[in-house]
């Protein structure tokens, strides 16, 4: 539901997030909505790599992030942000777990499609993603 994300200023591109801007992100979503929070992180990932090797020309038999796509389409709400600061990116899984009260589970790309979360428990999945070089 996009209405989690209404109340907060859209990025723009070139736009880099600052910690104290992400720390508003996840505050209005977990005021707001639910408290699974899935979170995908890699040292070098960005828009270009979706869109390279996204399938966004129509190929999505050539995607190479299926799962992630399954995942982000069947969520109630998600969230993309084109550029996030090195420190807010660091310090973000500590934050979360210290919001949630809960421990995070690192988690295999491989086994997501495995899960099954409560929806009254709150839950913090990372999960890792390997670089990819072009």
């Amino acid at each position: 539901d996009s209405s989690l994300w209404s109340a907060q200023p859209s990025t723009h591109g070139g736009h880099v997030t600052t910690d104290l801007q992400l720390n508003q992100y996840v505050d209005a979503a977990l005021c707001n909505g639910p408290k699974n929070v899935l979170l995908f992180l890699q040292e070098k990932l960005s828009i270009e790599d979706f869109t390279a090797f996204g399938g966004v020309y129509g190929n999505k038999q050539d995607s190479v992030f299926p799962n992630l796509e399954n995942i982000m389409e069947s969520s109630p709400s998600s969230l993309v942000l084109p550029a996030v600061d090195w420190y807010a990116a660091n310090i973000l899984p500590t934050y979360l777990k210290e919001k949630l009260g809960v421990s995070p589970l690192h988690v295999d790309p491989s086994t997501l499609l495995e899960l099954r979360l409560d929806a009254n428990i709150p839950s913090l999945l990372i999960v890792s993603l390997p670089y990819t070089s072009r």
